[in-house]
This record gives C-alpha cells, structure tokens and sequence, in this order.
C-alpha cells in the first residue's frame, strides 16, 4: 500500500506554482515601479585638483546620497556623478571650498531615449514622482497635491523644468 505524502509543500500542485509565479512576478512589477529615477551629473571644478582633493568631493556627493557612483577624471578636471538625489550647486560649493575647489558648471547627462530623457529631467529638478501603493484614487489625489505644492513653491524652477522638457535632446542642461 503506497503511504500519502502529507507534506506541506503546497507548491506541488500545478496551481500552487501557479500562485507562487504569479506571486513572484507581481512582487517583481511593483519594485520595478517604485526605482528611484537615475540623474547623471558631470560636474567641472576649478582649480586642477589632484586624487587628496577629490576626496572632498566624493565625500560632499555621498553626503548627499550615500549610494552614488562617482567617478572623477582629473585630466579634464570633472567628476560624473550617477545619483538619485538632485544636486544643487551652492551646496556643493560650500561643500568643497574648504579643499580650495569651486564648482564651475553641474550639467546633466541626458539620455537620447526620450521617456529616459523626461524622468531624469523631472528627477533632477526635484519634481514629486507618482507612488503606486494599490490605490489607484488616493495616489493619484496624493501625486496632485504634491505637484500643485511643488509648482507653488517655486514657479521659476518649474518653468525651468518645462523648458527644459520641451528642448530637444541637444539643447537641455
């Protein structure tokens, strides 16, 4: 007499793995959606600064987001920055000064896909994203209350960013 397995591992019926894929692949969706977007950033500093001033520069970058990759290129004196966060000039020069750098220009790597090209101008500027948490109507109340909030605090920033949105893939910074 064969004995029954009274196991508990569900996943030996076709419709447990089903379950357990469709469990794996929704869970794989939703972390997709809710990436930070990626900013890159190529930042050129005055005076030529050697790999001990660089230092100051990497630590003011992860200061402001401690995951960023950074690498800096002392031939040409800039330093490309991948990011989550926005940068802001003032604040990295006041950063750096006391090494005796000055930040001479903080431009965007665009991408040329153009829905690419979009969320890293929208991220650089700091624009609020949409967050997806399974309520449709509540995101989307939520996302329009932070852009109104976001416009209103500061509407040349947001003209900047729309016109930026609207040049073409050459022309942003």
């Amino acid at each position: 007499m064969a004995t029954q397995d009274r196991s508990l591992n569900r996943y030996q019926s076709p419709m447990g793995r089903c379950v357990a894929t469709a469990l794996v692949i929704v869970s794989g969706f939703h972390l997709a959606a809710q990436k930070p977007s990626e900013i890159d950033y190529s930042i050129h500093l005055s005076p030529a600064f050697t790999s001990s001033e660089a230092k100051f520069v990497r630590e003011a970058l992860q200061a402001n987001d401690p995951a960023c990759v950074i690498w800096p290129d002392e031939a040409t004196q800039r330093v490309v920055v991948r990011t989550t966060m926005p940068l802001e000039r003032a604040v990295l020069q006041q950063q750096i000064a006391p090494a005796g750098l000055s930040v001479l220009s903080i431009d965007l790597l665009l991408p040329v896909d153009p829905q690419e090209r979009k969320a890293m101008i929208m991220a650089a500027a700091g624009f609020p994203r949409f967050n997806y948490t399974g309520n449709l109507e509540l995101d989307q109340s939520h996302y329009a209350a932070a852009k109104a909030t976001w416009i209103d605090a500061d509407p040349a920033r947001y003209a900047e960013m729309i016109r930026a949105l609207n040049a073409g893939p050459t022309e942003a910074r």
